[in-house]
């Protein structure tokens, strides 16, 4: 099932966009990196995650979304619609670099614009 959202928590006083800018080049890795054991929403095994694999139609939607939330409650969503083997291991790649856990989020299909786009190994686009 895809019901697992990945949330972050900055330190309470901390300024978003500070605390972004340290943790923006991990935050990144983490989320675009493939995993050798399962296929993102749109693709092959070990493919790279693109951004509606993690939820969010573009990056855009996602940095703008994140900022957002974390300027309102200090905490946001980085990742929507994740089976609990993407979210456990996206927290563990993520353990050394900021507060991070996941909930389960079954109010819509976060992912379904991923699976609609599927793509064949070595199709353009394929890229992160």
């Amino acid at each position: 099932r895809r019901d697992q959202t990945v949330v972050i928590t900055i330190p309470e006083g901390f300024p978003p966009e500070l605390f972004f800018e340290e943790v923006e080049d991990a935050l990144r890795q983490a989320l675009s990196l493939g995993d050798p054991l399962v296929a993102p929403a749109s693709g092959q095994t070990g493919d790279a995650y693109r951004w509606p694999d993690r939820g969010f139609d573009h990056e855009e939607a996602w940095y703008e979304g994140l900022m957002t939330a974390l300027a309102e409650r200090q905490t946001g969503a980085i990742a929507r619609g994740q089976t609990a083997h993407e979210a456990e291991t996206l927290c563990a790649r993520l353990a050394n670099v900021v507060q991070c856990h996941a909930i389960t989020d079954d109010s819509e299909d976060f992912t379904a614009r991923a699976r609609e786009v599927r793509r064949s190994p070595g199709a353009a686009g394929a890229g992160a």
